[in-house]
């Protein structure tokens, strides 16, 4: 959960359907915050409880005893925002998507 990166080093960071599966999900936004560079986005994909593919996604993890939290979007994006970054959420058919973008000015550290 802690990136090998420096801060304010990486243009984009991508995370598709693995979120969920980190026991701190704060911590994972915040290192995502701290890496992304003035300008740089962050680009997830996750499954969304609310729709129809995602209780199914949740009942199949549940009943392989995953230890997975999925979180509604307006949550994750608020997660997001609380790090200072900027977040578009849009929902599709089998995923969320977020995407963040570091302010061209910040200067974010983790929380």
């Amino acid at each position: 959960q802690a990136l090998p990166l420096a801060d304010a080093s990486a243009a984009l960071v991508v995370v598709v359907d693995a979120l969920h599966h980190m026991p701190d999900i704060p911590r994972v936004i915040a290192e995502i915050a701290r890496v992304l560079a003035p300008g740089g986005r962050a680009v997830l994909l996750e499954p969304d409880p609310r729709s129809l593919v995602g209780r199914f996604v949740v009942a199949g993890e549940r009943l392989l005893r995953m230890e997975s939290l999925i979180l509604p979007g307006e949550l994750l994006a608020r997660l997001f925002r609380q790090t200072g970054l900027e977040v578009a959420l849009d929902r599709r058919a089998l995923h969320l998507r977020l995407v963040a973008r570091q302010m061209a000015s910040s200067t974010n550290t983790p929380r």
